[in-house]
């Protein structure tokens, strides 16, 4: 079963005699992205965000992460609420990790003109 993938056929019981009901919808993530920029200045800062692409054709765009992290702090500082701040001139790449999913984006940071 590939990371990130959850069987369809996960039976859920509620006892007959809950006063509860349960919908419970299952969906499989096909795609996951960053999306931020590709350069940055050094002393500045951006707000990453992501997008998943769901099996039943669906998107969803915003904060969709549960973790990240900078390969390379000295250059590229990373929050975990997904604010990005250059730091030195250099590359960076950022992982990001959300219900099994994992993808990464490079980032260039540049010297402050």
């Amino acid at each position: 079963m590939k990371d990130g993938y959850v069987r369809r056929d996960v039976p859920i019981r509620v006892s007959s005699t809950s006063p509860w009901d349960v919908d419970v919808r299952l969906q499989h993530i096909d795609r996951y992205q960053l999306i931020g920029p590709s350069d940055i200045v050094a002393g500045e800062s951006s707000r990453l965000h992501a997008r998943v692409d769901l099996d039943d054709g669906s998107t969803e765009t915003g904060s969709l992460y549960v973790e990240l992290s900078s390969d390379d702090s000295a250059v590229l500082d990373i929050q975990p609420t997904g604010w990005i701040t250059g730091v030195a001139p250099g590359v960076a790449t950022i992982a990001a990790r959300y219900y099994g999913a994992a993808t990464t984006l490079l980032i260039r940071v540049t010297a402050k003109k």
